[in-house]
């Protein structure tokens, strides 16, 4: 069949026709889905990559980590330096120091703490603060008597408003005045102060007290509690909040004027010891400041006539408010580790403050509640067990053990004259002594004496009077017979044991914690003893290089078998002995 050509259209096909096909959705199915799909996969294929490359850099990053971390941790984990012969029991032998130190650290909202120093001992005290109880607070203020900064944080004048007219012509002033024109560090300025740069300091610290607590409400008003403490003042915060949380003096701190602390007396005037902290209710506060304007002023010009400014903070609450002192000690105490009287007072008591700790002593206590083995109150026998009782032995040369309650000084005008005023006024009278006190003046065997033989005086004397008497009887006897100093050592040897064979059984007998003798101190003719133990500090009479004298040698020393018995004897606490604070 022939081909035949299809014939021509009769007319060109329109461009609109064209468009319109081009134009129609179904004409798109075969290449849309078709570029979806390549560029799905595309999308797919680079996560999964970058998806990979991420994970691989995490397990890096983190093997990294992880590694870098273990390095660290092994570096910050380190003997501890309380773990100790004696301490086994009360911490632990290694602690990772570089973990979160507040990680147990009490809620504290509500309780400011105000912290006063001043700027000749601010680098000294501060910075172990800032390092220990004060990094895990949320906020705190400090006052100086100069303006300061210590790294982040600033230290504000507490004398800032003192008028000029109580600064003009006052020497209580020369030292603040000295601080300001020093133009090098304080340190440099104060080596050639005249005078006693100390004295002198204590003298300007009583215009602070009244000015900080005025500035303290107004930097921050309407907290709870308000904590007045000093740089070298400790706060064991886990029990002073459990106590202000479940055992407060008053019902409503924001609504109830409240001071409270150690009480101190002087000048007829109890009032709260600065150095041991107090607490003053926000009611408190705020009557002081909103209530009584200008009262700082209004004191300042009364300091001067005054020593202490805890004595003017108190008197203005007196006589202001008519709020007396609540008195909380031993739990607020003015004393620290070495110095605190353990025994019938201070033993299940709880401790909440502490005052005199240098930075050694706050660092050593802070590392204490970090890694004690219990998670309990912290109580005075606490303390006694892991700074002092393996550091407790018969005698110390050199050393004050501050033995103190209860004094036998050497009759003779030499000895009296030289002796303090408080030891002659702790003197026990000669119609009051027993035979063993009346010669314990005498030596510092004698002085130990009255500790060892304590309770058992007449039963002493009588087996002396009975050692002599078979003295003289072995003397005579011995005449009668050969070898007579062989038969007369003989029988008093046999008399010696005799007379400790009896003591012992009459020392025996008695209630261990019935003991009031339990250390001695004797310097210089003078006798004194302790009705509790203290480890106490090293004491010279010579400075320098200078050797002492025989007489002037200070000389301690620890019933330690009364000390144990008494110990044994008192077994453990039933808990907590808390303090209901008393109105003074």
């Amino acid at each position: 069949m022939p081909f035949e050509p299809l014939p021509l259209p009769s007319k060109a096909p329109s461009p609109l026709g064209t468009r319109r096909m081009l134009s129609n959705p179904y004409s798109r199915r075969s290449w849309r889905p078709m570029l979806l799909m390549t560029l799905g996969l595309l999308a797919i294929f680079s996560f999964y990559n970058q998806t990979q490359f991420r994970e691989q850099t995490v397990h890096v990053q983190r093997a990294i980590t992880d590694g870098l971390q273990t390095i660290y941790q092994a570096g910050r984990t380190h003997n501890n330096t309380l773990y100790q012969q004696g301490t086994e029991d009360h911490v632990v032998r290694e602690y990772d120091f570089g973990a979160n130190p507040c990680r147990d650290f009490p809620d504290t909202q509500g309780i400011l703490t105000v912290m006063k120093t001043g700027a000749t001992e601010v680098f000294d005290k501060l910075p172990t603060q800032l390092l220990t109880n004060l990094q895990c607070l949320p906020d705190f203020l400090l006052f100086s008597d100069r303006e300061q900064q210590v790294g982040q944080w600033h230290v504000y004048d507490a004398l800032a408003d003192v008028s000029d007219k109580v600064k003009a012509d006052n020497p209580e002033f020369d030292l603040y005045r000295t601080q300001a024109e020093c133009p090098v560090a304080q340190k440099s300025c104060l080596s050639t102060y005249r005078g006693a740069a100390a004295t002198a300091a204590w003298n300007l610290d009583k215009y602070k007290f009244l000015h900080i607590i005025e500035r303290t409400w107004q930097m921050r008003p309407n907290q709870t509690w308000y904590l007045f403490t000093e740089a070298d003042t400790y706060i064991v915060w886990p029990s002073l909040a459990y106590w202000l949380q479940t055992k407060s003096p008053v019902v409503d701190p924001l609504e109830e004027p409240a001071y409270i602390g150690s009480g101190a007396m002087l000048a007829g005037i109890p009032f709260a010891h600065g150095g041991s902290g107090y607490l003053l209710s926000g009611a408190m506060v705020r009557n002081l400041v909103e209530g009584v304007i200008g009262l700082p002023e209004f004191y300042d010009d009364k300091a001067r006539s005054h020593c202490c400014g805890d004595q003017l903070v108190a008197k203005a609450i007196l006589e202001n408010e008519g709020i007396k002192l609540q008195h909380a000690h031993p739990m607020f105490n003015g004393e620290k580790p070495s110095t605190l009287p353990y025994g019938p007072t201070h033993w299940c008591e709880p401790i909440l403050t502490m005052h005199h700790m240098d930075s050694e002593e706050v660092s050593a206590m802070w590392q204490f509640e970090q890694t004690r083995k219990k998670n309990n109150t912290i109580l005075m026998k606490d303390l006694y067990k892991a700074f002092v009782a393996n550091k407790m032995v018969a005698a110390r040369t050199h050393w004050d053990n501050l033995s103190e309650d209860v004094c036998y000084i050497d009759p003779s005008p030499f000895v009296r004259k030289k002796a303090d005023p408080k030891t002659l006024k702790r003197e026990k009278k000669d119609a009051e002594k027993n035979s063993i006190e009346a010669e314990a003046h005498t030596s510092l065997a004698a002085c130990a004496r009255v500790c060892e033989y304590e309770g058992v005086e007449e039963a002493y004397e009588d087996a002396i009077e009975e050692a002599e008497n078979e003295a003289v009887r072995d003397a005579a006897a011995a005449d009668q017979i050969d070898g007579q100093g062989e038969a007369s050592g003989l029988n008093k040897q046999t008399s010696s044991r005799r007379m400790r064979r009896e003591l012992e059984q009459k020392m025996a007998a008695r209630n261990p914690l019935d003991r009031r003798c339990f250390q001695y101190r004797y310097h210089n003719g003078i006798c004194c003893t302790g009705r509790s133990f203290k480890l106490g500090a090293p004491q010279r009479e010579a400075k320098g290089n200078k050797i002492d004298k025989p007489t002037d040698v200070w000389h301690s020393g620890w019933h330690l078998q009364g000390i144990q018995d008494w110990i044994k004897a008192k077994g453990e606490c039933d808990g907590p002995r808390w303090k209901i604070p008393d109105k003074l």
